[in-house]
């Protein structure tokens, strides 16, 4: 069974985007992975992929992404701006799926996208 990561606290909106996730799997029992992204600065989705059995994972421990990942440049290049990224040794938060932004993606394979 997943269990919280110690020290992290899971925002309360994230059950609302559990809860639809759970409709969209029941729904679509051939999904094979769920996208999680999240735009950078210059609006470049940026991310993981996850296995769609694995993914009930985002909503117990998040996403674990670099906090530099908002500041890169237009060709994905750190900046270092404001001492964030090499200089600090680009430490990770965490990113919650957000209720309202699932929706489900026809590409290579039955996929879902959270942004």
């Amino acid at each position: 069974m997943n269990q919280p990561t110690p020290g992290i606290g899971r925002p309360a909106f994230v059950a609302q985007a559990e809860a639809e996730f759970a409709e969209l799997a029941d729904a679509e029992s051939e999904l094979e992975f769920v996208d999680a992204v999240i735009p950078d600065l210059c609006g470049t989705l940026r991310g993981k992929r996850f296995p769609a059995a694995e993914a009930s994972r985002l909503f117990v421990h998040g996403m674990p992404i670099p906090h530099s990942i908002y500041l890169m440049d237009a060709h994905g290049e750190m900046t270092n701006a404001f001492g964030r990224g090499f200089s600090d040794g680009d430490p990770d938060g965490t990113a919650w799926p957000l209720p309202g932004t699932l929706t489900r993606v026809w590409a290579e394979g039955p996929r879902a996208r959270r942004c």
